[in-house]
């Protein structure tokens, strides 16, 4: 809980600093073209994250500007959530082994974006949204009398997203940027997986 809190402490400072910032005509041109790669910190949240723990995400994206504060693209990545403790022994309890390790991976195959930049300015405030296909994959490992066999289950969900960032362009098109957004993806088989990522990204401007 305490990490969250910092994350949030974090971006709030990041955008109070952006937006005290004085306008510039440095920035994003109409028609770029974004090409750029983010990693941080996933954070399942509600009755997910009594399952999960705290653990790292990364994503690709490409993107487009109708204009300087504008754009939309494509967001791709993962999130390599990892099984709590209370889960894992859930698990060598009902499969009676010893111990068992259980792991979730979270793939954003398909999920387009929009962006809005709050001014044109070297260091600029926006807020983004997303919504797309998620895609969950569990696996396990049990014993057997041969052995061990790994066991994997993947399941399709509709998902979107929201959040808030700052970011920063340099005057040879290098976009800095750190953000934060929370993402509900609904499951009719079981509660909604939703979690919170605090990610930076670096991206170049074509």
């Amino acid at each position: 809980m305490k990490s969250r809190w910092v994350m949030l402490v974090v971006l709030c400072l990041g955008w109070s600093v952006a937006m005290a910032q004085t306008d510039t005509l440095v920035g994003i041109r109409k028609g770029s073209i974004e090409l750029g790669a983010a990693g941080g910190l996933s954070m399942p949240v509600g009755d997910y994250g009594d399952n999960t723990d705290l653990s790292g995400t990364g994503a690709i994206m490409v993107g487009y500007y109708p204009s300087s504060q504008f754009s939309f693209g494509i967001d791709a990545g993962g999130h390599w959530h990892t099984a709590s403790d209370a889960a894992d022994s859930a698990l060598a309890s009902a499969l009676g082994q010893a111990d068992a390790e259980l792991g979730f991976k979270l793939y954003r195959i398909f999920t387009p974006y929009a962006k809005y930049q709050f001014k044109v300015a070297k260091v600029s405030p926006y807020v983004t949204g997303l919504l797309g296909f998620y895609l969950q994959e569990m696996k396990w490992t049990e014993a057997t009398v041969g052995g061990t066999v790994t066991q994997t289950v993947a399941q399709g969900y509709l998902g979107m997203a929201a959040g808030f960032g700052v970011q920063m362009v340099s005057d040879d098109n290098v976009v800095l940027f750190l953000e934060g957004r929370f993402h509900n993806a609904v499951r009719s088989d079981a509660g909604p997986i939703q979690f919170i990522d605090a990610r930076v990204g670096l991206a170049f401007l074509l």
